[in-house]
């Protein structure tokens, strides 16, 4: 049930349509009280296992023991922009390496036994209680990669760097409360999505974005990101070519992508009409972005 996320209610109608007795919450709960503990040490074990790996590997590839560990945290109900009101939040911390998990934070903001409790004004009877945070959801994120790169740089583990969101709270939380000197490195999925996010609102302002515009953009970006992954210095040439490429100027175009170089003339296979764009003011607007 826990590895294939299933509920109660699911796993007794297979059991039902298979004709075998089902199961009571009851039975369910006291199972899980007696396995969760056992899961959770295991899962242990692996961290510190992999963790010795990804070290290992570290200096074997690079000549040095400083890592470099991607995080990303998920909520039980996704955030909108405007509301951030899971009761529950996870973050895992992956190491670049080994692509294995080295580290696993959890919050949970409610625990039903202590709320029954003290909604019948009772004494809250002995047991494992699970809250533990009082913040909002959208701070579950900080404190969790906080709590995770201090547990492994007490463990020995030496986090230089870490892979992340475009979300500026949690670097800013680890430089002022675990060590200045560590690094953000940020990773392709979620630096494409303000671009994008970027490019929709510009839309409002320049008449010539179409939704073909945006979709070329878009490509263009993710392709140079993808193109120059370990050169900064080439991503740092393409983005200046991004903003003159779609206007027909190839001054700061490699030969190695564009074609334009060797055959003027052509056509843009993406862009209306197979013509540059001639907007002088979206041009700038791209520039600045």
């Amino acid at each position: 049930m826990i590895h294939v996320g299933l509920g109660e209610q699911q796993v007794n109608g297979i059991l039902a349509e298979l004709n075998i007795p089902t199961v009571s919450h009851s039975m369910l709960d006291e199972r899980q009280r007696e396995i969760g503990g056992v899961i959770e040490h295991v899962a242990e074990e692996s961290i510190n296992e992999w963790m010795a790996k990804e070290v290992a590997l570290n200096n074997e590839c690079d000549g040095t023991d400083d890592l470099t560990v991607s995080v990303d945290a998920g909520w039980q109900t996704r955030g909108s922009g405007r509301a951030y009101n899971s009761l529950t939040g996870h973050c895992s911390m992956i190491g670049s390496k080994t692509g294995k998990i080295l580290g696993y934070k959890w919050r949970s903001k409610s625990c039903r036994i202590c709320q029954k409790a003290e909604h019948e004004g009772k004494i809250v009877r002995k047991h494992t209680c699970r809250k533990n945070f009082t913040g909002s959801a959208k701070a579950m994120d900080p404190d969790m990669v906080e709590e995770m790169v201090t547990d492994s740089i007490e463990k020995g583990a030496k986090i230089t760097a870490i892979i992340g969101d475009e979300d500026t709270t949690t670097i800013a939380r680890l430089r002022a409360k675990v060590d200045p000197r560590i690094k953000k490195l940020s990773d392709s999925n979620h630096i494409k999505k303000p671009f994008s996010s970027s490019l929709y609102d510009l839309r409002k302002k320049h008449s010539c974005l179409s939704q073909k515009v945006i979709s070329y953009l878009i490509k263009c970006f993710n392709y140079l990101i993808a193109k120059g992954k370990g050169k900064p210095e080439e991503i740092k040439q393409n983005l200046d070519a991004l903003s003159k490429h779609p206007f027909g100027d190839h001054s700061d175009c490699n030969v190695s992508w564009c074609r334009f170089i060797e055959e003027s003339g052509l056509k843009y296979r993406s862009l209306p009409y197979g013509k540059p764009l001639h907007d002088k003011s979206f041009q700038t607007s791209l520039t600045t972005l």
